[in-house]
């Protein structure tokens, strides 16, 4: 019997000791979203595992990441934007002084693609919160020859300022 009060007893204890850790991981928001239906030399319904979500230097900057580290980023420039344009709206997807770039690195592999158009569709920007659409076609940076397309992306994300 003493052996019962013993490990209830302890039980209790453990049980009041085990507060709120300052340093637990919280889950990410419920709303966060990044997919895109990959295909081509690499197929994938990817899914984020994590993504990351920020503003730097005038540029939007959404990435997500899956549980293979292949990482998809979709990047909004408006310093390219035609006169009047602003965040919410259609963007063409391209290389250089284009208004959205997306990359797509594949870590098995070591691939890493770069998109010559599509399209990226900001359907809400407000609060920090960015959420829209994508989709796009993408050459290997190596090699030419080797295509990934995008198709039916969606993201969702809260933006901080880096």
């Amino acid at each position: 019997m003493k052996k019962i009060y013993s490990l209830l007893i302890g039980l209790c204890l453990l049980t009041f000791a085990c507060g709120e850790d300052p340093n637990d991981i919280t889950a990410l928001n419920a709303d966060v979203v990044f997919k895109v239906d990959l295909s081509g030399a690499f197929t994938s319904n990817f899914v984020q595992d994590s993504v990351s979500s920020f503003t730097h230097a005038n540029l939007i900057i959404i990435e997500g990441i899956d549980k293979n580290k292949n990482k998809v980023t979709v990047t909004i420039d408006p310093n390219y934007f035609a006169s009047g344009a602003n965040v919410k709206g259609s963007h063409e997807v391209g290389q250089g002084n284009a208004p959205a770039r997306i990359v797509v690195n594949i870590i098995d592999g070591g691939l890493f693609y770069l998109a010559q158009s599509g399209n990226v569709t900001v359907t809400e920007y407000s609060n920090k919160v960015i959420k829209g659409t994508f989709s796009f076609e993408a050459t290997e940076y190596k090699n030419n020859s080797s295509t990934v397309s995008g198709t039916n992306g969606q993201f969702t994300a809260t933006l901080i300022d880096k």
